[in-house]
This record gives C-alpha cells, sequence and structure tokens, in this order.
C-alpha cells in the first residue's frame, strides 16, 4: 500500500513481499525503488514487521534497494516492511484551485519477479484521479474506507510501473461560490434601491445598514478568497482574476449605492438597474461554472495511455475499459482498443466479452513503451 495526498513530498509505504528463501545471517535484495521519471528517492523510517529479520536500504545511483536477512534459521513465507519514501510525488501544479500532485514509482521484488503485485493506492477520500498510467493490468474500482479512497492496481509482474496523478475535489467550488455571493450582494443591493426610492431620505437608514451588511459580506469573502489562493502558492491565476473583478465591481455597485443613499438620491435608479445588471450576469456565470464543476470541466483530466497528454474536459462521461479501468482519449480508442478483444465493450459498453478476459498483457499495456 502506497498512501499520499496532493502535495506531500513524502509517501507512506507498506510492502508485503512473499518470499521463496531467505537466508539467515545473510543480506537478500527484497524490494527495489526507483522513478519512472528518473528522480532520486530517499527513504525514511524502515522497519520490518517480523522481529526475526533486519533490514536496510541502500541507494545505487537512483534506485533504492532494500535487503533483508533472517536473524534466526526459520521458515519465513512473507515479509511486511514499512517506510516513508520522500519526493514519491510532484509539487502541486494546475491552476488553483484544481491542483494536482503525480505519485511516480517503479517497484520490483527480485526475490519473485514473476509473481503478481497488488498495489493499493491510498489518498483522502476527497481525492480523485486525473490519469493512471503504468503497465498495470487493472486498476479499477476504487472504494471509500474510513476517510480514504483505496485503488487497487493489479501488475502481472515484476516491476510494477504507475504515474498516478491525482488532485483534491474538495472546496473546489469556492471560486464559483464566491461569484455567486457577490451576485447575491448585487440583487440586495437592487432590492433595497428598489425599497429606498419609494420612503423618504431621512428615513433611509435601515437602507444604509443593509448595504453595509452587504459590503462587509463582500469584502470578508474578498479576503477569504485571497487567502485561499494563496495556500497553493497561485494566485495569480484566471480564476482569481475572475473573482477579484466580480468583486471589484460589486464593491463598486456598493460604493455607488452609498453615495445615493446619502447624498445623491438621483442616482438611485441608476445603482438599481446596474445592481440588477451586474448580480443577474454574476449568478449565470456562477451557476454555469458549477455546473461544469460537477461535471468534471476544470479539474484537467488526461488519457491514461503512457506519453500522451490529451486533455479531457469531460471525462465522467468518457467511455471506461471495463477491464483495465483506463479512460483514453479517442485516437488510442481507435487505435489501440480497436484491435484489443474487448475493443467492442468499450465501444458498446455492454460485457458481451467478459469470458474472453485473461491476465495476459492487454494491447493497451504492450504498446508506447508498457511491454511487460
Amino acid at each position: 500500500m502506497v498512501e499520499v495526498a496532493p502535495g506531500d513530498e513524502v509517501a507512506r509505504v507498506v510492502a508485503r513481499i512473499r518470499l521463496d528463501r531467505l537466508k539467515p545471517r545473510e543480506d537478500t535484495e527484497v524490494l527495489t525503488v526507483s522513478s519512472p521519471s528518473g528522480g532520486s528517492f530517499e527513504v525514511t523510517e524502515l522497519e520490518s514487521g517480523d522481529p526475526n529479520v533486519s533490514i536496510r536500504a541502500q541507494i545505487r545511483g537512483e534506485t533504492v534497494v532494500v535487503f533483508a536477512k533472517a536473524l534466526k534459521r526459520q521458515s519465513i513465507a512473507g515479509l511486511v516492511i514499512r517506510f516513508k519514501l520522500w519526493e514519491a510525488c510532484s509539487p502541486l501544479s494546475g491552476y488553483a484551485p484544481y491542483v494536482r500532485s503525480t505519485l511516480g514509482v517503479v517497484f520490483s521484488s527480485p526475490t519473485a519477479p514473476r509473481r503478481p503485485i497488488l498495489l493499493t493506492v491510498s489518498t483522502p477520500a476527497g481525492a480523485g484521479p486525473r490519469s493512471t498510467r503504468g503497465n498495470y493490468l487493472l486498476a479499477y474500482p476504487s472504494r471509500i474506507d474510513d476517510a480514504r479512497r483505496l485503488t487497487n492496481i493489479y501488475f502481472a509482474r515484476s516491476p510494477a510501473r504507475l504515474a498516478y496523478t491525482f488532485g483534491s475535489n474538495e472546496g473546489l467550488t469556492t471560486p464559483w461560490l464566491h461569484i455567486g455571493r457577490a451576485g447575491a450582494t448585487a440583487i440586495l443591493i437592487y432590492i433595497v434601491a428598489v425599497l429606498a426610492a419609494r420612503i423618504p431620505e431621512g428615513d433611509r437608514f435601515t437602507a444604509l445598514i443593509a448595504v453595509f451588511v452587504g459590503a462587509a459580506g463582500i469584502i470578508w469573502d474578498f479576503s477569504r478568497e485571497i487567502a485561499s489562493f494563496a495556500v497553493y502558492n497561485a494566485a495569480r491565476t484566471a480564476f482569481h482574476i475572475a473573482v477579484a473583478v466580480a468583486q471589484v465591481i460589486v464593491l463598486g455597485v456598493l460604493s455607488a449605492s452609498v453615495l445615493a443613499l446619502t447624498t445623491l438620491p438621483s442616482l438611485l435608479p441608476v445603482v438599481g438597474v446596474a445592481s440588477l445588471v451586474v448580480g443577474a450576469v454574476l449568478l449565470v456565470v456562477a451557476i454555469a461554472c458549477l455546473v461544469a464543476h460537477r461535471q468534471g470541466f476544470w479539474q484537467g483530466f488526461e488519457c491514461d495511455h503512457e506519453g500522451c497528454s490529451t486533455r479531457f474536459r469531460w471525462r465522467r462521461a468518457r467511455l471506461e475499459c471495463y477491464y483495465t479501468g483506463r479512460v483514453q482519449c479517442n485516437e488510442h480508442i481507435e487505435s489501440v482498443c480497436a484491435t484489443c478483444v474487448h475493443g467492442p465493450d468499450l465501444h458498446s459498453g455492454l460485457l458481451n466479452t467478459a469470458e474472453r478476459y485473461a491476465s495476459e498483457p492487454k494491447s493497451c499495456v504492450s504498446v508506447g513503451g508498457s511491454q511487460q
């Protein structure tokens, strides 16, 4: 199991290794860890789940090699290794708050090179995949368990190569909620302007208080929005600019309404029309963007085929291979899946070829540098 979170520089790894043999008082290579991009890792807090087994890690170039040796002469069928793997996840990238990280790792078990590997990726429940690439046979489905999302990824044999891009799905509606609140405030100003025009000037104090309440809400949202973007170190994005412009426009309308209520009553009709137009536009934009968010428009999904950089705007509506869990672009569906025995199922949405499923590598993992 590999436990990660978006933006974390460390992954917590629990490896369960079946052993054919483990010689007493003699080091045996039981696990190697490397990066598919050629980067280097650091391993800390390495420990064994068996008190009768001693383990240590050694750096060989850009590969971490874990050795184990038995302290006593006894049969050891399996070994549990726990450690922290530093630099396993890339830094956050993308437009805030739609940011993502990539877990890139290659696991190999020299003691059991031909045995299948099960790799479970554990992320926060609010995190979702943006792409899943590697030489896996199956990466489906994921399950929520105790506030964690668990994704089982199966490999036919060692080495297991994975590049799992994922991002947080929590709090991503913040920009659009801020725009919606700004629009609601503009509608409030319109209502205040309409009502204030029907009462004497000396009795407009209550209307003025309502405007100040609206101004306080916008200013509070404005400060929170800046703080939330600053967390991702990406304050100057298109999302930030859109929210800031909407809030500045509403603050301008608020200022004009205060001026109309205090010194220029003739300005009230103009303020009412302007606030109605601004509020209606912002509410429509906010609703449209929230719907697009729910459909995955902003997340930046990518084709699962290794080496492909095609982006999906509507991944949740795309065809998914039932047998591998891959979501591929149209080009690879035609060039790769069309030659697969399960290609007809991908196009029809039916499971007519289920009885022909086998564990040998599928065409989607045996091309594009993915040969196992």
